[in-house]
């Protein structure tokens, strides 16, 4: 009987490894890359990141992105200024501070690789206000948010909250901006985001992305509800909340940055085991012989006094 088993275990083990195969990459690598990335932001020095490139069949799993000296840095203005990048720690800085309207070309070249290069356009600061806002007694801050949508161009928006919120360790305290999720129950989120139909098969709030655009309402005016919930002290004069404690940003962002972060936000959600024999995600890029992203954003940033009223 013993001697059955055996056999049969070393059958099951030939078999298995005989139907064993190995997947080949049939795309074509053609060797390292410059990775460049730089994200401009309205009234700050732009700054670039240059890294090398890894291939993913790489044997090495331990691996950190590797930072390259001696790049030489430039970013075009409207094709008739030029500025140049100097290193400083990690980071490549220039001299050019961004302007709604410009159009920038970031340029890396090393004598190693390729010279790469992406280019975008700022953004007009968005035109947003708040309407009205109330701090509910439970610590919920309601506000509405009115848009008015330019016409006839494509436009993307991202909208944060954030919260100053108090953290005591053992002899200290210290106060640390935390973001919170927004909710709405705005028809234009609930139709055309995918996130939204999944809060609401299970039951939860219905979460606004991050990011979206303006598919629904362009060239209108438009007024959003949302809310947000946060950890709210009912004192008024509680030391732990202050006027200045709520924020929110509101931003235009390039079409690079919104395609690159929502490509990036759908490949980090395609880590479980349900999806591993899913489709693969092309993350966005919009580097000349290159890898990376070159964006822009500008800001609008609105503070709230969080104390129940």
């Amino acid at each position: 009987m013993k001697k059955g088993l055996i056999i049969a275990a070393i059958s099951l083990v030939t078999l298995l490894c005989s139907c064993s195969k190995e997947i080949k990459f049939n795309g074509v690598y053609d060797g390292e890359k410059l990775v460049l990335y730089s994200f401009a932001n309205l009234n700050t020095r732009l700054t670039a990141r240059v890294y090398k490139s890894r291939f993913f069949l790489a044997k090495d799993y331990n691996y950190e992105y590797e930072l390259i000296d001696n790049v030489e840095l430039s970013v075009d203005v409207n094709g008739d200024r030029q500025y140049p990048f100097v290193r400083e720690g990690n980071n490549y800085v220039s001299e050019y501070v961004p302007q709604e309207g410009d159009h920038i070309k970031v340029t890396a070249s090393h004598k190693d690789f390729k010279t790469v290069y992406g280019e975008t356009d700022v953004p007009k600061r968005p035109k947003f206000g708040i309407d009205s806002y109330k701090v509910t007694q439970s610590g919920r801050l309601e506000f509405d948010l009115t848009i008015q949508d330019p016409e006839e161009e494509d436009n993307y928006y991202r909208l944060n909250a954030w919260q100053n919120q108090k953290f005591e360790w053992e002899e200290e305290a210290e106060f640390l901006w935390i973001n919170h999720s927004i909710y709405s129950n705005d028809p234009i989120f609930n139709s055309s985001q995918l996130g939204s139909y999944i809060d609401k098969i299970d039951g939860s709030d219905p979460k606004v992305p991050d990011f979206f655009d303006d598919g629904a309402f362009d060239g209108s005016s438009h007024c959003f509800r949302f809310w947000i919930n946060f950890d709210h002290h009912e004192e008024d004069k509680s030391d732990d909340i202050r006027p200045e404690d709520f924020k929110l940003t509101v931003d235009a962002v390039s079409e690079s940055l919104y395609r690159y972060s929502l490509s990036r936000e759908a490949a980090n959600n395609m880590d479980g085991i349900a999806e591993i024999f899913g489709e693969p995600v092309s993350i966005y890029n919009n580097i000349v012989n290159g890898i990376g992203c070159v964006g822009a954003v500008s800001r609008l940033q609105f503070s709230f006094d969080g104390r129940y009223q």
